[in-house]
């Protein structure tokens, strides 16, 4: 997905309740997390020092991300308001899946080697 030439979106895509859109895109070494209204305005941007392995967002509009640096995965917990990490943690492991579980509990499963 691309807007105005600009913004690129690839790989990993999470649309939210109020119809803006969470999206992933590579950037060097690491992934840039960005969050476009519904008119492909930018609301914000992080970028992450490594690439994505997951994205998912809550009903709310939370934005989750799981992402891997290859000896640990990272999930941090994103603000739809302003894109500010609310909760990071990282969990030894090369890759990494993101879940709901029940209760609406966030799950995480990390494989590799550590993992």
């Amino acid at each position: 997905w691309q807007q105005s030439g600009a913004l690129a979106c690839g790989g990993h895509l999470a649309l939210l309740s109020s119809c803006m859109l969470a999206c992933v895109s590579a950037q060097g070494n690491g992934s840039t997390v960005q969050l476009m209204s519904d008119t492909g305005l930018l609301k914000w941007r992080t970028v992450l020092g490594g690439p994505v392995e997951d994205l998912l967002v809550d009903a709310v509009g939370t934005v989750y991300v799981a992402w891997s640096n290859g000896q640990h995965v990272h999930v941090e917990v994103l603000g739809s308001a302003d894109g500010q990490a609310m909760f990071a943690a990282a969990f030894p492991g090369t890759g990494g899946a993101l879940g709901v579980a029940a209760g609406g509990l966030l799950s995480v499963l990390t494989y590799g080697p550590q993992g």
